[in-house]
């Protein structure tokens, strides 16, 4: 989730608080935990199904180790001689700008 859930629940319960709505408190916390609780039951029944599968990657492990270790060396060398910066000029183009 990207939003921290203080701010609503914080807005439940004062609404709660000053309306003193009690069934109406339980029914939001009840519908905000209950939409909380389905993408984290998703992403562990997903993740058990993604990790399962990943295991069969296990007998290239070797040849994985060997590619990551060359990705993590020439990114190291690019960032030492500052070609990551003309990489990122370069793609600036591509990408729109936000307004802040």
């Amino acid at each position: 989730m990207d939003t921290c859930a203080g701010p609503v629940l914080g807005g439940i319960l004062v609404l709660a608080a000053v309306n003193h709505q009690v069934f109406s408190a339980f029914s939001l916390l009840f519908a905000y935990g209950f939409g909380a609780a389905l993408p984290l039951i998703a992403l562990s029944y997903g993740g058990r199904k993604f990790s399962q599968r990943l295991l069969g990657l296990r007998r290239h492990s070797g040849i994985l180790q060997k590619v990551g270790g060359i990705i993590v060396i020439l990114t190291a060398l690019f960032i030492l001689l500052g070609w990551d910066i003309k990489i990122q000029l370069w793609l600036a183009p591509f990408f729109p700008t936000l307004p802040i």
